[in-house]
């Protein structure tokens, strides 16, 4: 599975490279399609477990502290085995701070309503300290995060140019696909 994954990633960012061009204003696509390109590697891994997992991008009816107004909210991935939610996943093309902090405030009212399984992100890049990694984590919503490329996010040397590509990283990805192992074990 990893070399699947591992080569739909390097062509992706090859067509980045020859389509999207950040100086006219392609900044945002090129952020949104390596999102959607995390979103396609947990999805197709989850997948991959058995006859019964699979993903979904559902929302969740979600109440307000004071219980006085509802919205519905997700984290990208929703992760099933058979018909019983097991985990949830944010998917993000780098995490920064301002990320994990939305996705943690996400979780937080996931599991004040009761959605009691495992939260994490997913990252091709790391972009935070990891001092404030460990600070937004202590809070318990988020139990893990996982970046899929070694190195640092820098804005100088952008991953989906060719000269600055970063493959995933075999040893990240085994232990993305270890945390989907034993939640779909335990699942049982």
């Amino acid at each position: 599975m990893y070399q699947t994954i591992a080569d739909l990633h390097a062509i992706a960012h090859e067509q980045m490279d020859a389509e999207l061009n950040p100086l006219k204003g392609d900044g945002g696509k090129i952020r949104g399609k390596r999102g959607k390109i995390v979103e396609t590697i947990v999805s197709s891994l989850w997948c991959s477990k058995g006859d019964d997992a699979t993903s979904s991008h559902g929302k969740y009816r979600v109440s307000n502290r004071a219980g006085t107004h509802e919205i519905e909210m997700h984290l990208d991935c929703s992760l099933f085995r058979g018909d019983t939610l097991v985990g949830m996943v944010e998917c993000k093309a780098y995490l920064d701070l301002c990320y994990l902090e939305r996705a943690d405030w996400n979780a937080s009212h996931l599991k004040r309503a009761n959605i009691a399984c495992p939260m994490a992100v997913v990252a091709l890049e790391q972009a935070l300290a990891d001092e404030s990694a460990s600070f937004v984590l202590g809070d318990g919503n988020i139990d893990s995060i996982f970046y899929l490329c070694d190195g640092r996010r820098s804005a100088a040397r952008p991953m989906y140019k060719a000269q600055w590509f970063k493959p995933i990283s075999e040893d990240r990805f085994s232990s993305l696909n270890s945390w989907m192992d034993k939640i779909y074990a335990q699942a049982r």
